[in-house]
């Protein structure tokens, strides 16, 4: 399953060339997985609290649906319990929610210390980066402290270029809000780059790329899509054939219409199942590209469309992606959210760093991915995260949107 939208910040240099097109990759992933140890954990996601000012539609974290709110791991005991992951191949910290920089000690300062520590131990020589994703209301009051700490990446999460299309899933006045704040980001300087991360659903598909007019509006650069793609029975959803138009037709005749100025990057994430039901429109798309793989072992293909860059992030599926998050209670899970947010999520936890070391649960995370890709093969690639850890898991526990 994708992690959520804008959690990777891009993709990470160097990146690694394999000389595969799409097709090739897809057929020979066995040969990928091994020599480049793609089961390897490079990314922790940190759910910092279950709060948040807004009640957005679309979004996998309800409380609703069974994931309880709780007091959580205060900072100074997740900071002891996080340590040992800095020894570990981990590069990446996301804190990814629920809303990061909410006021408060379960928010914004909790998420300030955790971030500090771990850019004092960056700034001591430990290579690693720092990203968070937030929907940017209450950014302003955090300002000064990013700056601080200098973020490799800032998402701040828009779902459409104007008031009405990102106020209809977030609120009223929600728009206003966060742009004012996304400029403040932008021009303090406190991110590497300042993403605007956006879901690509059903009533934005026509009007969304237009929000590349924030670059003349704000100066951003930085844009990432992550698409709600053939939900069977949702009303949001788009199809695999929505989504190719959108990136094959209408970010490029967006892009061609916008005027000189400094390239621009869109990453669009997308679950390798979904590549694999549509391979042969996928590689005609990226045609006379390759495969490279960056040092958190993204899978990225880039094209280039005269001032864009559009960039197809690919993930394969949970547990097998290297990427595990831990939530704000510390429990620690080999899969992305969107499965195990739901009631009864915590008997499904590899463990709990609050009684596990976390490099211990890391390492068990590890050893699961590496016998699942051994196991499944250049299958892999098609496969579902859902069906892929039920049948690990021997349990019919987690579940994807199936597609149409």
């Amino acid at each position: 399953m994708a992690i959520p939208a804008g959690s990777k910040g891009g993709y990470f240099g160097p990146l690694r060339e394999t000389g595969a097109d799409l097709v090739r990759f897809a057929s020979d992933l066995p040969y990928y997985q091994s020599a480049h140890r793609l089961h390897t954990v490079r990314t922790l996601g940190l759910y910092v609290n279950t709060d948040c000012n807004l009640a957005c539609e679309h979004c996998y974290y309800q409380i609703a649906n069974g994931y309880r709110a709780a007091e959580g791991l205060p900072a100074d005991r997740l900071i002891q319990r996080l340590a040992p992951a800095l020894d570990t191949e981990v590069l990446l910290f996301a804190f990814v929610g629920k809303e990061v920089f909410l006021p408060g000690p379960r928010g914004a300062a909790k998420t300030l210390k955790v971030l500090e520590f771990l850019a004092d131990a960056r700034d001591h020589g430990r290579q690693l980066r720092l990203g968070a994703v937030t929907n940017g209301t209450h950014l302003d009051r955090s300002l000064p402290s990013l700056e601080g700490i200098r973020l490799d990446f800032l998402d701040i999460s828009f779902d459409g270029p104007d008031a009405a299309s990102h106020d209809a899933l977030r609120g009223p006045g929600a728009f206003e809000r966060s742009t004012r704040n996304l400029a403040k980001a932008v021009t303090a300087g406190v991110a590497s780059k300042v993403f605007v991360a956006s879901t690509l659903y059903r009533g934005n598909l026509v009007t969304l790329a237009n929000i590349l007019d924030f670059h003349d509006r704000f100066g951003v650069n930085h844009f990432s899509v992550m698409p709600i793609v053939a939900v069977q029975d949702d009303a949001q959803s788009i199809s695999l054939r929505d989504l190719l138009e959108f990136v094959s037709r209408r970010l490029p005749e967006k892009a061609s219409a916008l005027p000189a100025g400094p390239p621009l990057q869109v990453v669009v994430d997308i679950d390798s199942y979904m590549v694999a039901r549509q391979l042969d429109a996928f590689a005609a798309l990226l045609e006379g590209t390759t495969v490279q793989l960056d040092d958190l072992n993204n899978v990225v293909m880039r094209r280039s469309l005269g001032r864009l860059e559009l960039v197809l992030r690919i993930s394969l599926p949970d547990p097998c992606n290297s990427y595990g998050c831990i939530t704000h209670d510390g429990l620690y899970f080999d899969k992305g959210g969107c499965l195990f947010m739901k009631k009864g999520y915590e008997r499904h936890a590899l463990g709990s760093v609050a009684s596990t070391p976390v490099d211990a649960l890391i390492a068990r995370h590890e050893a699961r991915a590496k016998e699942l890709s051994d196991r499944r093969g250049r299958e892999l690639f098609s496969d579902a995260a859902s069906d892929l850890v039920n049948g690990a898991e021997h349990t019919e526990f987690y579940s994807v949107p199936q597609l149409a």
